[in-house]
């Protein structure tokens, strides 16, 4: 039942573009309750999710990642190198990056993000992302109203493996 009404609201929120925001805080509000985090807290506008040894916070515009391994990342806005993977978190970010042959993660909403040389694989998750990618081997998008474009790709065939999940999502080779 509790995933029901979360994908019922999940729903009713996208159709408002305003409301993409408030969906995040009705998930941290219904995960302890499905078994996917064991403490959520919300203070001032602050979140901090904990889950499996795993404890996100996210505080004025910043996401802090921290594990059991004591691996330690901070966001602001900003791109981070961890094992062959940059990442960028955060919403309404416009951003150029270049690559040579890492993978790529975008999260969040909103965000502009051109990268410049060639990605070996390249995850989008989130809505109303625009992204532009000059190389890149294998695609995977998830949200909703996601453009991603690249001009050529690593494979054989020129065309890159491509998997996406949500609605309205455009992915184009030019």
């Amino acid at each position: 039942m509790a995933c029901g009404l979360l994908l019922c609201a999940k729903i009713n929120l996208m159709k408002n573009k305003n409301l993409k925001k408030t969906t995040i805080l009705a998930a941290l509000v219904i995960l302890p309750f499905l078994g996917f985090a064991q403490e959520v807290k919300i203070e001032g506008g602050n979140v901090k999710v904990k889950t499996n040894g795993t404890v996100v916070k996210t505080k004025s515009g910043n996401v802090n990642v921290t594990t059991k391994a004591t691996t330690k990342t901070s966001v602001t806005s900003k791109t981070t190198t961890q094992s062959s993977i940059k990442k960028i978190v955060g919403n309404d970010l416009k951003q150029t990056i270049t690559c040579n042959g890492e993978n790529v993660v975008i999260m969040g909403n909103d965000n502009n993000i051109t990268v410049i040389g060639y990605v070996k694989s390249f995850k989008v998750t989130g809505n109303d992302n625009v992204i532009k990618l000059e190389k890149v081997m294998s695609l995977v998008v998830l949200g909703s109203d996601n453009n991603v474009v690249y001009k050529t790709s690593s494979n054989k065939n020129g065309l890159a493996i491509v998997s996406t999940t949500g609605s309205d999502n455009e992915i184009t080779k030019k």
